[in-house]
């Protein structure tokens, strides 16, 4: 559908087909990748839970192995293997000795595996396959014992601790042992250093672990739907089961339907996982509940945004499109239209609006066409004859006495930037304008002009003897006014009061000559010029003096910033305080000045509003004077340096900036910078001393003494090192071109005392 056609739809059409592209399909789609995410999301962090409490029984089981291997340790090598010398000591025929030996055995190993809380059974398995034991006998044969992977691999070790383990629900391990428990066999074959009788095959560390219990906790929540981490149970590297509790249902851990998921265990001499099958429906059966939900929600937001439409097709759009056909009414010079009032309170105000606009258009036209036969001029037409110089003030006076009845004065009104500012077809010039008529103060006093589109002038009638206050009050309603309904922020420049007509044209001249001064107080300041006018005239006729340094501050030009930094200071020898600061003031205006010239922003060098009236006026001695001014004249250029396109700047700013950059090169020529501009020698050459006022020799050298000057006052450098950072390999030819520039050597510029300004 073409954009033409569109704009014939009618607004019915319009809005449904918007609220059809806007509203539903949005919904609709940001409905469906928000449960596609949620389902991902859900089933993540279902699976991330259950990994959470495998990792929790891993931890248990692990510390668990760890701790029954450390015991084990403990208790072979503690006191010197007294423990196995004991157990030797047992296996013997004599029944007195045996019986002493054993309650020394028991004795030592009470003390040697303390807590003994999950301690099942210590056993130690002889080579003559007798057994001895501690705590509890283990009621495995001796035989099947040493089938067991681990016992063969402790065996195989000597010095080793290998872990193996039993489930109690497959193997009765010891009388009154309890079934579906975990059992940890932690086994070590002592060598003959740690057994000197050579009698002992392995000493075995049986203890219950609490993980058992865990995985239990876990499968009854879960058989009883309160956890969804699903069955679990301990399996090795090949899949067989290690552990695996009582009353999990046959076929749940192999059924289709269900994830698996698995953690990894670090055991000694084992390949172990904590393995979980849950049904795959309930990792995402939270997630059904959140969906169901959301669709309900979606569907409750589409009825609200479907009775919405209702009410506002009836109570907005219908009332609209019965005031745009009036508009096409009055569009057509049918002023006889009256609308009858229907709908919302603000539509409805909006045709009781529309009602009286016609009516105040049908006067106007009347009022209109009765000037236009009687000839008459309004104030503001007088006004903008006055600015543009068609008739005189003598005339306005003869042909309408009212207008210099009264005492006035003239201000400079100055729109700052703001986004309403934006567009070459901004309305903000005439809302401003018409917006200023509401303010009761200005309709009964104000006439406005508008000089530019951003820049008003105003007469203002004095009805007071002090009239400073009401003014101030006016000022601050008009920048209210701004501030509220376009974002701009206004500055003001308020003339001199006058009384006599004649003395209008000299006012309009001044505060056209100042009005741009407002910028040295900043964006939305008020310049008083009953207050200030003699330092603000004194100021505007300095600031053409600075027109070189502020050209060279804009395309930070830095020899001619340095050389017109020095002028200006030598000025300030012969000059107080008071007025050094009146120069500083005019190169800022000056640069304002240049800045503003170029449709550059000068405010936002700095990026905050800056008073330089107040500013300077703080400045108290010569020297600090002088350092603040190098500072703004350094910021400045820097500022530039960093907008400027040198791509798209003239050949002769390329060529300085250039140079600037190069200057330090000792073998940089005049071709070298020709060939960077694209450029011949001879013509760059014309062009640069046309357009400069020197040659290009000149300025390179005047340009690296400056530099080096800067150098010697500043630095502790060696004259020749000062030499090679400025572009000089011969010294000599330094200090020769030095003194003809300065006057003096290097050193004694060094050794000269910097000159005091007066006041210091």
């Amino acid at each position: 559908m073409t954009d033409r056609r569109k704009k014939r739809l009618p607004l019915q059409t319009v809005y449904y087909t918007s609220f059809l592209g806007l509203v539903v399909v949005p919904i609709v789609v940001v409905l469906i990748i928000s449960l596609t995410v949620l389902n991902q999301v859900f089933s993540t962090q279902a699976v991330e839970n259950i990994n959470r409490a495998q990792e929790a029984v891993a931890s248990e089981l692990e510390s668990d192995i760890e701790q029954i291997s450390m015991r084990l340790s403990h208790m072979v090598y503690a006191n010197d293997n007294e423990l196995l010398s004991i157990a030797a000591a047992v296996d013997t025929e004599d029944a007195d000795s045996r019986y002493e030996n054993q309650q020394r055995l028991n004795e030592a190993a009470s003390y040697a595996t303390e807590p003994v809380k999950d301690i099942v059974a210590v056993a130690f398995y002889m080579k003559d396959d007798s057994k001895i034991f501690f705590k509890n006998e283990i009621l495995l044969p001796l035989e099947e014992m040493r089938r067991e992977k681990w016992y063969q691999t402790a065996v195989a070790g000597p010095d080793r601790v290998v872990v193996g383990s039993y489930d109690t629900n497959d193997t009765r391990l010891y009388s009154g042992g309890t079934r579906d428990s975990f059992v940890l066999v932690a086994a070590l074959s002592p060598d003959v250093r740690l057994d000197r009788s050579e009698k002992i095959e392995t000493v075995t560390f049986f203890q219950a672990t609490g993980a058992s219990d865990k995985i239990k906790s876990y499968n009854t929540g879960y058989g009883q739907k309160k956890n969804k981490i699903g069955y679990t149970r301990i399996v090795d590297g090949s899949g067989n089961v290690v552990y695996q509790p009582e009353g999990i249902p046959d076929g749940a851990m192999v059924e289709k339907g269900h994830t698996r998921v698995l953690t990894p265990l670090a055991v000694y001499g084992n390949d172990w996982y904590v393995e979980s099958y849950v049904r795959t429906a309930d990792l995402t059966s939270d997630y059904w509940s959140v969906a169901g939900l959301l669709l309900l929600a979606t569907t409750v937001v589409l009825t609200l945004f479907t009775v919405f439409s209702r009410y506002f097709l009836k109570r907005i759009i219908q009332p609209v499109q019965q005031m745009s056909r009036g508009l096409r009414q009055v569009e057509e010079g049918v002023l006889d239209v009256h609308l009858t009032p229907a709908g919302q309170y603000e539509v409805r105000a909006m045709i009781h609006s529309f009602n009286a606009m016609v009516r105040r258009l049908k006067a106007l036209i009347a009022d209109y066409e009765e000037r236009v036969r009687q000839g008459a001029k309004t104030m503001p037409d007088y006004l903008h004859a006055l600015v543009r110089g068609e008739i005189s003030p003598g005339e306005v006076r003869s042909q309408a006495a009212e207008f210099f009845s009264e005492r006035y004065l003239l201000m400079v009104v100055t729109v700052g930037k703001c986004e309403a500012r934006e567009g070459a077809a901004s309305r903000l010039p005439v809302e401003l304008a018409q917006g200023f008529d509401t303010i009761p103060r200005f309709a009964s006093r104000c006439t406005l002009a508008a000089l530019t589109p951003y820049c008003f002038l105003v007469y203002y009638r004095i009805r007071e003897e002090d009239f400073s206050g009401a003014l101030h009050d006016l000022v601050r309603d008009m920048k209210r006014f701004a501030k509220s309904k376009t974002g701009a922020e206004l500055s003001f420049c308020l003339g001199r009061a006058q009384s006599d007509c004649l003395q209008f044209a000299e006012q309009l001249e001044e505060v056209m000559d100042l009005h741009d001064l407002y910028m040295l107080k900043g964006e939305g300041s008020v310049l008083d010029f009953n207050q200030c006018f003699d330092q603000c005239g004194q100021i505007a006729r300095l600031a053409p003096e600075f027109a070189a340094l502020a050209a060279a501050l804009y395309i930070a030009d830095e020899k001619t910033i340095s050389q017109e930094k020095e002028i200006l200071f030598r000025q300030f020898q012969s000059l107080d305080m008071e007025e050094a600061g009146n120069r500083v003031l005019a190169v800022i205006l000056a640069t304002a000045r240049q800045f503003s010239g170029a449709n550059a922003d000068f405010f936002e060098i700095f990026g905050e509003k800056i008073d330089y009236f107040e500013k300077i006026g703080r400045i108290s001695d010569g020297r600090s004077l002088r350092l603040w001014v190098t500072n703004y004249c350094s910021w400045v250029a820097d500022y530039s340096r960093g907008r400027l396109d040198v791509s798209r700047a003239d050949a002769v700013t390329r060529a300085k900036h250039y140079v600037i950059e190069h200057y330090q090169n000792p073998s940089l020529t005049l071709k070298e910078v020709a060939d960077y501009v694209d450029l011949s020698e001879k013509y760059f050459t014309t062009k640069f001393t046309k357009e400069c006022g020197e040659t290009f020799l000149s300025y390179l050298t005047g340009l690296r003494i400056q530099k080096a000057k800067e150098l010697i006052k500043t630095t502790t450098f060696k004259m020749y090192e000062i030499a090679e950072m400025v572009g000089y390999n011969n010294p000599e030819h330094f200090n020769r071109t030095f003194r003809k520039l300065t006057g003096m050597s290097p050193a004694q510029y060094r050794k000269a005392p910097v000159e005091e300004e007066r006041g210091d």
